[in-house]
């Protein structure tokens, strides 16, 4: 049988209650609901200690309340199932805090708010987060939001850039990716080519034509299979997270899943749904 599902954000529990947004949802037909627990660098629920000791992130609640819980009071009510979801790189309070978990581009500027997913302490953070959740709450999964790496909106860039990944460029995946053998010298030099192609201008916009034609996307990775060795790096690093996730919650039998893109952009963010398909 199909379920229904719906995502929910902590402010619409806030602004209308738990009962009438549920009352609705169960009048609708909807079984399942996904609520944000842990969203901008801020959750909402009660942590445990014991599960943030392996990492210098910091939890900051959003609020005294346990929202979590009073929320799945009223769900077992109505027989409706939770999903604990958290948002993952997107924490403009953990990158303030802890600047050196940004991502870097390849000129070295960091990210105003998109953390990297090689960084330890966010890695030890986001496992903390999951167990925590898994087991001191009675949800039926974890559903993982940004677990990937932040594709570049900048108005100033032709979308060439897309095809190499602008992020992330950060020591902890320089040290990683030469220990995967890729070198990484001559990985910034061509990406710092690929960007200076991604500028916006009128000589560049005539080698679009070129660029975007699948001749020029085969020909672009086969003249540069280290960008292809990139890419499937960043895949790579990112299955490896889930993975360590997943191992966090197993034990408890909470289900653990991911909101992805679709497979025709995944590649570009670091989604491999092959491995990803392993563990979730």
């Amino acid at each position: 049988m199909m379920k229904k599902g719906f995502w929910l954000s902590y402010k619409d529990v806030l602004s209308q209650g738990a009962y009438k947004i549920l009352d609705d949802l169960w009048n609708i037909g909807v079984d399942k609901v996904s609520l944000f627990v842990a969203a901008s660098g801020k959750i909402y629920f009660n942590p445990k200690e014991r599960y943030f000791s392996k990492t210098n992130f910091k939890v900051f609640k959003g609020l005294e309340r346990d929202l979590l819980r009073e929320f799945l009071e009223v769900a077992n009510s109505f027989g409706i199932h939770v999903t604990a979801t958290i948002v993952c790189v997107v924490d403009p309070v953990h990158a303030t805090n802890n600047p050196n978990a940004r991502l870097v581009d390849v000129y070295g500027t960091p990210h105003s708010y998109g953390l990297c997913p090689n960084n330890p302490d966010l890695r030890e953070y986001l496992k903390g987060l999951a167990r925590n959740l898994a087991l001191e709450y009675d949800i039926d999964e974890v559903e993982l939001d940004y677990i990937r790496y932040k594709r570049s909106r900048d108005e100033k860039l032709l979308p060439l850039h897309l095809f190499m990944g602008r992020y992330c460029y950060c020591s902890y995946c320089r040290d990683k990716a030469q220990k995967y053998g890729i070198e990484w010298d001559k990985l910034i030099g061509i990406a710092k080519e690929i960007f200076e192609l991604s500028k916006t201008s009128v000589d560049n916009m005539k080698n679009m034509k070129m660029y975007f034609s699948t001749g020029g996307i085969a020909g672009l990775y086969s003249r540069n299979s280290i960008l292809s060795e990139w890419l499937e790096f960043r895949g790579r690093c990112i299955y490896e997270l889930v993975r360590e996730i997943k191992e966090n919650v197993k034990e408890t039998g909470v289900k653990l899943s991911a909101d992805l893109f679709y497979p025709t952009l995944s590649w570009q963010v670091g989604q491999d749904y092959k491995k990803l398909a392993l563990v979730l």
